[in-house]
């Protein structure tokens, strides 16, 4: 079987009476399947590992995880 590619991105959105929302994705690259969509108020890198551990269990493990340079990647919590 062959293994998967995943896009990986942060959607945002904003309503007027709540705080900003935040989907992160996980798009396969080849069948457009996105395995994962969990939004919440609040997003952690933890959460995000979770996330990627659960999908990795159920679907396997990706062969890439593509990400773009936005800031939603970048760590500033050794602790996570």
């Amino acid at each position: 079987m062959k293994r998967s590619k995943f896009s990986k991105d942060f959607v945002h959105d904003q309503l007027a009476t709540v705080p900003e929302l935040h989907i992160p994705t996980a798009v396969d690259i080849f069948s457009r399947f996105s395995p994962a969509v969990l939004p919440r108020f609040r997003f952690r890198a933890r959460d995000d590992v979770e996330v990627l551990k659960r999908v990795s269990g159920e679907r396997g493990h990706p062969a890439l995880i593509r990400v773009d340079q936005d800031s939603e990647f970048l760590l500033r919590d050794p602790n996570l």
